[in-house]
């Protein structure tokens, strides 16, 4: 598993994950993940890797085959977490600004 320095908080792929769609979502309830992946640059096969684990912390749910919803602890550990690394970017976490 690959680490991500985001400011100075080291993300595991499913907290960059999580950060990621709550920033894609643009503050809705559901997500297409391959829009997360095409953000992260990341294949299929790793994008549903960190999807399983935050499946199995229940702080995501899916709906069809594309579109995953966040439930409410998943939505606040992801803002919690973009807060977290977002000082200085206009509320946006790095990983996103560095890539804009």
């Amino acid at each position: 598993m690959t680490h991500q320095k985001v400011g100075l908080t080291p993300l595991n792929d499913q907290d960059l994950f999580l950060v990621t769609a709550d920033h894609a979502a643009k503050g809705h309830e559901y997500f297409h993940w391959p829009v997360v992946a095409r953000l992260l640059h990341w294949n299929e096969a790793r994008s549903k890797q960190a999807m399983a684990v935050l499946y199995a912390r229940n702080l995501l749910t899916t709906r069809g085959e594309i579109e995953t919803r966040f439930l409410p602890a998943g939505r606040e550990l992801a803002r919690r977490l973009a807060a977290g690394s977002a000082a200085g970017t206009e509320g946006r976490p790095r990983t996103l600004a560095a890539k804009a």
